[in-house]
């Protein structure tokens, strides 16, 4: 179980930013680690973590561009999705419309995309949430 979770820890933090279609991203995603302001808060193979709710986490995206977020706290969100690219090296998942409207938001929730694989995504929060007390969030996610 530790090395699963050292190899998902070097996979956190080693991948370089990477641009994505689409096309590539659909299916339901889990958290199964989340750093605030660059603290581990949760890791899916232990049992003490500080904030447990994010085993509640899910992302789930459709070919029609709708999405559901499921927050740490239970909170659920429906709207749309994009995938903005800036250059080869740097996408953006825009999720927008987003209702009910997230507290501190305008319905419009922004990642930065740091590495995608055919199981795992690893995004990190744009602005910082009121949630989680003002901190910019990273989260590594795994397709369910």
């Amino acid at each position: 179980m530790k090395k699963i979770t050292l190899i998902l820890v070097l996979f956190f933090f080693s991948c370089e930013r990477i641009r994505i279609s689409e096309s590539e991203l659909s299916g339901t995603f889990k958290a199964v680690l989340v750093k605030e302001d660059n603290f581990t808060v949760y890791d899916e193979v232990n049992s003490n973590n500080i904030v447990q709710g994010y085993s509640k986490f899910r992302l789930t995206f459709n070919s029609e561009n709708k999405v559901n977020l499921i927050e740490h706290t239970s909170e659920s969100f429906n709207g749309n999705w994009e995938i903005i690219s800036k250059n080869s090296n740097f996408s953006t998942l825009k999720l927008f419309e987003l209702q009910p409207k997230p507290d501190g938001t305008d319905g419009i929730i922004e990642f930065e995309i740091l590495t995608k694989s055919t199981s795992y995504l690893k995004i990190k929060l744009k602005k910082s949430s009121l949630k989680t007390g003002n901190t910019i969030n990273e989260y590594l996610l795994q397709k369910i």
